[in-house]
């Protein structure tokens, strides 16, 4: 049996589907390290409530420097910048500056 639907529901599919696809779009834009293609690369990854291991997939983060994060997280509350990732032993400013594109706070 085929559904039909109604003009307005059409139109409410459409728009549903082009602005997702758009935002996907916009959200990988300028979050490419060199050699990544947009298939390859991964969306920003929430600082204050990532895992270890969703924080080991960024680049130059491995699984003990993700613990560490998570453990300074759990020391010392939340973080409220991005640049204060350099509190964690192992995390330099240069590091944190190649990050930030990859992080959000929320």
């Amino acid at each position: 049996m085929i559904e039909r639907f109604t003009r307005q529901e059409l139109m409410a599919i459409a728009l549903v589907c082009s602005t997702g696809f758009a935002g996907l779009a916009l959200a990988r834009l300028d979050l490419r390290f060199p050699g990544e293609t947009a298939a390859t690369m991964p969306l920003t990854i929430s600082l204050n409530h990532a895992s270890a291991r969703e924080l080991a997939s960024l680049p130059g983060i491995g699984p003990a420097l993700a613990k560490r994060i998570v453990q300074d997280r759990q020391l010392h509350g939340k973080f409220l910048r991005i640049a204060d990732l350099t509190r964690v032993r192992g995390i330099s400013p240069k590091l944190t500056a190649q990050l930030k594109p990859r992080l959000r706070l929320e």
